[in-house]
């Protein structure tokens, strides 16, 4: 018997407390890799990065996941933190991040949970961050600059 994906997404969150969904292709645009189930554990807000390679991607992202669920406060300001030897940084998203994370989404709706994310960023060659000047590597979308109907409130970014 054939699983979709979905149900293969419920089948991990249900064993580990969490899934991680790479997009190669990108629903609405560059690949994307991000997490299912964290605010439903109460560990911290689903993550989602846009533009590496798949399968880097997914690595950094489940190494935060499982970071943030041992525990570990890795922040989200914008400071640079260490992820599989990768210059990062988290930021808070003012914005449901629906179009990017449609898996995250759905089941924080099947849970009756309020979907809430941190982006992760992560540095050029040159350990310059997205929104630094300089930043060399190809554009990706910063969600917390971004306002969508969904979320007519004005952002906050601190």
């Amino acid at each position: 018997m054939r699983t979709n994906h979905w149900e293969r997404v419920l089948r991990d969150v249900e064993k580990r407390g969490y899934a991680v969904v790479c997009d190669a292709r990108g629903f609405v645009g560059p690949a994307v890799a991000y997490s299912v189930g964290m605010p439903d554990a109460g560990a911290a807000p689903d993550v989602v990065l846009f533009g590496a390679h798949p399968d880097s991607a997914a690595r950094l992202v489940q190494d935060l996941v499982r970071r943030r669920r041992a525990g570990e406060s890795l922040g989200c300001g914008g400071a640079a933190i260490e992820l599989a030897a990768s210059p990062a940084a988290l930021r808070a998203l003012g914005v449901v991040a629906e179009l990017y994370a449609p898996y995250a989404v759905r089941y924080c709706r099947l849970r009756g949970i309020r979907p809430v994310f941190d982006q992760l960023v992560l540095a050029d060659a040159r350990g310059l961050l997205p929104w630094q000047p300089g930043h060399a590597a190809p554009p990706v979308p910063l969600l917390w600059t971004e306002r969508h109907a969904a979320d007519p409130a004005p952002l906050s970014v601190s």
